[in-house]
C-alpha cells in the first residue's frame, strides 16, 4: 500500500472539510446579519410606534441579545471551531455519504474505501496484498476527482442575497429624516 497514495487522499478530505465548515460558517454569518436586522428593525418600528414602558423594552433588549448570543454560537462560534480542527467533526461515513451524492460515479466507493481501510486497520484480512491492492486501486479511482466541488457554494451565493433585503429596509428607514415620519 502506498502511503502517499492515502497522503494524498487525506488532504483532499482535509480540504473538503476546511471548506464544508467555511461554507457553513459563510451561511452562520449571512444568517447572522439577515435575522439580527430584521429583528432590530422589527423591535425598532414596535417600539416607535407603541411607545412601550420600561418592562416592555428590557423584555426586546434582553430577547435580542439572547437572539444574537444564540445565532452567534450556533452558526458562527461553532463552524469556527471546526474549522480550527475543534468539536465533533463529520465522521468518515458522512464524508462518504455527502461527497458519494455529488458525484454519481463516486457513489459508496468513497465508504467501501474507508471500511477496507477499517478493516487493515484491525488486521481484519486472508491477504494482505489483496487488501493494499484494493485500497490503492479504489484511491486511483479518486484522482479524477476535487472533493470540494461537492460543496453547494452557489446555494451560500444565492442566500446571501436575502442579505440585501433587510440591509436596504434598515438603511431606507434611518435615513428618513424623524419629522417625516
Amino acid at each position: 500500500m502506498n502511503s502517499s497514495k492515502i497522503e494524498l487522499l487525506n488532504d483532499k478530505i482535509r480540504q473538503f472539510l476546511k471548506k464544508f465548515y467555511l461554507d457553513k460558517l459563510y451561511k452562520g454569518i449571512i444568517l447572522f446579519v439577515i435575522v439580527l436586522l430584521a429583528t432590530f428593525i422589527a423591535f425598532s418600528l414596535f417600539e416607535y410606534f407603541s411607545y412601550s414602558n420600561t418592562v416592555v423594552r428590557s423584555i426586546l433588549f434582553y430577547s435580542f441579545i439572547a437572539l444574537a448570543a444564540g445565532i452567534g454560537i450556533a452558526y458562527i462560534l461553532i463552524p469556527a471551531l471546526k474549522i480550527g480542527g475543534l468539536g465533533k467533526q463529520l465522521t468518515n461515513e458522512e464524508i462518504a455519504d455527502i461527497i458519494g451524492r455529488h458525484f454519481d460515479q463516486i457513489d459508496d466507493k468513497l465508504l467501501n474505501l474507508f471500511e477496507l481501510q477499517k478493516q487493515m486497520e484491525r488486521g481484519d484480512y486472508q491477504s494482505y496484498d489483496l487488501l493494499t491492492a484494493a485500497i490503492d486501486s479504489k484511491i486511483d479511482s479518486f484522482k479524477a476527482y476535487s472533493f470540494v466541488q461537492a460543496i453547494p457554494v452557489e446555494k451560500t451565493k444565492r442566500f446571501a442575497l436575502w442579505m440585501l433585503l433587510p440591509i436596504a429596509i434598515f438603511l431606507l428607514l434611518f435615513s428618513i429624516k424623524k419629522e417625516k415620519l
